[in-house]
């Protein structure tokens, strides 16, 4: 069973809504989350799969100059999700991942195997842990509602770019405004 209790999210940063919308729901039963941790991940592939100019229609990294998208393309890990794949450790392991087209939904799944959904997510939105690689007390899966293609950065390659980019640190906080 399947409940939609969908959320529109236009920002970024989806961590703060779960923990006051599912910490009450959340019986921890490690051997469900040790069951969700077991997806398998869909191929990643180093090289660009879009045009760095692609880059340009996303908020977060907008600002930035052509040769730092060139760049980022180059660095960031491309994964396409066919609809209704999972998004691994999508928003833990220290992953930082951009949606550059599709849609994504994020559920929350009860050990009894009821879902909720719980996020929305469009192109241009992105989520992940990047200060921490530690298993949020959420048991949460992120999934393709329809193809979709994520940019996925490490945890210390996504806080150098921050730090490097004051303004995608910005965009990222009025994101959250929007929550």
């Amino acid at each position: 069973v399947t409940i939609d209790l969908t959320l529109r999210l236009p920002g970024l940063g989806l961590e703060p809504v779960w923990h006051a919308l599912i910490a009450a729901m959340n019986a921890f039963d490690p051997a469900h989350r040790a069951a969700l941790a077991q997806v398998p991940e869909p191929p990643l592939s180093s090289s660009p799969i879009v045009s760095w100019q692609e880059l340009r229609t996303m908020p977060l990294v907008a600002h930035m100059e052509d040769a730092q998208l060139a760049a980022l393309a180059q660095q960031f890990q491309w994964r396409m999700l066919e609809e209704g794949e999972t998004l691994p450790q999508a928003l833990c392991g220290g992953r930082f991942n951009l949606l550059v087209s599709g849609r994504l939904w994020v559920r929350y799944v009860a050990p009894s195997g009821r879902e909720l959904l719980v996020g929305d997510m469009l192109a241009g939105q992105s989520c992940g842990n990047t200060w921490s690689t530690e298993q949020p007390p959420l048991l949460l899966e992120v999934s393709a509602a329809e193809p979709s293609l994520i940019a996925s950065l490490d945890a210390q390659e996504a806080q150098a770019l921050i730090q490097q980019e004051p303004l995608m640190l910005r965009a990222m906080m009025q994101g959250m405004n929007h929550l």
